[in-house]
């Protein structure tokens, strides 16, 4: 590889970097945005309307006992 060919190389290399570095800087300017006054995001939620206290979850049941009662039709019904 004579030396013109290593200056071809290295030019279209440096000229590549110097498009892309370019492209990023011009499209970081025309699409800016603002810096928030306080970061983060407000959440608004309303309070839950006065209704006495939680119902209890329901008492989850050991998966053995639903592997028992299972039912083969049941299943091929439910995933047609």
């Amino acid at each position: 590889m004579d030396s013109n060919e290593v200056n071809k190389l290295l030019a279209g290399l440096l000229g590549t970097v110097f498009v892309v570095f370019s492209v990023g800087i011009v499209s970081d300017a025309l699409f800016a945005s603002p810096a928030p006054e306080k970061p983060g995001f407000a959440i608004e939620a309303t309070e839950p309307a006065e209704g006495g206290p939680a119902a209890p979850a329901a008492a989850a049941k050991p998966i053995a006992d639903l592997l028992a009662t299972a039912n083969v039709e049941q299943g091929a019904a439910v995933f047609k």
